[in-house]
């Protein structure tokens, strides 16, 4: 290398020394800057690994992390905003939540307006505590908890709903049809009636009428119409002409508890009630089925099911002897019988079935469950 310029000390006429570092000064430079990054990087991972310090900057809000919330238990219509922004949520959606002071508000009439303070970290003044658990947001938007003529207006619209399900239910000349709750009768001549549905009360007002649906419902997965899926139990009712109406004597009604069935419901200013699939009020005369042969038959839970259009096909093992044909159990028009003359020998206090009845049965029994 030449120099272009060179300083001379005026002093001693000598040029200076320069010293440059040579190969090891170099090195030892180089593990000074290593020791020095590995120092620090050791200890701030040391205090971010200490409770206190982690605490003290989160409650500074100096560096805290996004909580994510789940939400449970709304409806569709409803609207959520968040420091007044709107966010779109659904049944099990989450959300972020970013670090600081956060104000929620859920209106979804004609449910109470939720609204309240949510802070991440927790801070004190934070009003939504009694909501959010273990990182679920719980909604509530339960039945019971709407107002009393909320909750009135919604028992009308099931009530209506059901009503517009009622169907005819002709007793066929022989056929067996329940006259009462203790009696079973022959039609003499071709006796028509009707099936109705009803939201099972058991005779006064029951909160627990109504729940709502989740994923563990046993039907609320099937329900094709978007809404806010209810579970209303339901029962049944055949209605037939007695042959002193005329003269105004009641008619002769037998009701059964059939079960729950999943509603969708929503609200457009008044709540709207969708119709539930056929199969669902099949799925339920084989419950009231269930429910008339626990009288005469022991354990008939382990029944085969065939259901149809108002009517029931139970098939299960005889209790006296499991290598026996199945026991046939018909159930139509709200009258429980044998159908066939095994099953009646095998259970003397049913009733077998006419020929009419037992082709029914039969043909339930072909289709399959």
């Amino acid at each position: 290398m030449q120099d272009s310029h060179i300083e001379v000390n005026p002093l001693t006429g000598h040029r200076p020394v320069i010293k440059l570092p040579g190969p090891r000064r170099g090195w030892r430079w180089a593990w000074r800057v290593v020791i020095a990054l590995a120092t620090a990087g050791a200890l701030v991972g040391y205090l971010f690994t200490t409770p206190g310090f982690t605490q003290f900057l989160r409650s500074h809000e100096i560096w805290a992390p996004a909580q994510k919330v789940t939400f449970l238990h709304v409806v569709p219509w409803g609207v959520l905003t968040v420091d007044g922004r709107t966010v779109r949520i659904a049944e099990n959606s989450s959300l972020s939540i970013a670090p600081g002071r956060h104000t929620l508000d859920y209106q979804a009439p004609p449910f109470a307006e939720l609204r309240c303070v949510l802070s991440v970290p927790a801070a004190n003044g934070d009003t939504c505590g009694p909501n959010l658990s273990g990182g679920h947001f719980d909604f509530a938007m339960y039945p019971h908890e709407l107002a009393a003529k909320e909750k009135n207006q919604l028992d009308q619209a099931v009530w209506q709903m059901l009503r517009s399900l009622r169907r005819a239910s002709t007793v066929q000349p022989g056929d067996h049809f329940r006259m009462d709750p203790k009696f079973v009768g022959v039609a003499g001549a071709a006796l028509p009636g009707y099936l109705e549905y009803y939201a099972d009360h058991q005779g006064e007002y029951d909160p627990r009428s109504y729940e709502l649906c989740t994923a563990g419902c046993p039907v609320a997965g099937e329900v094709e119409t978007r809404g806010w899926v209810i579970e209303v139990k339901t029962g049944l009712t055949w209605t037939f002409p007695h042959p002193l109406s005329a003269s105004g004597a009641t008619a002769w009604v037998s009701g059964y508890s059939g079960g729950a069935i999943a509603m969708a419901v929503t609200w457009a200013g008044s709540w709207q009630v969708n119709l539930p699939a056929p199969r669902y009020l099949t799925s339920l005369v084989c419950e009231a089925a269930m429910n008339a042969a626990k009288a005469v038959i022991a354990q008939p839970s382990a029944a085969t099911r065939h259901a149809g259009a108002g009517e029931c096909l139970l098939s299960l093992p005889s209790p006296s002897d499991p290598s026996a044909p199945p026991l046939q159990l018909y159930f139509h028009n709200g009258a429980i019988m044998a159908a066939d003359s095994f099953t009646h020998r095998q259970v003397p206090s049913l009733p077998v079935g006419s020929a009419h009845e037992q082709a029914a049965a039969h043909a339930l029994l072909s289709a399959g469950p």
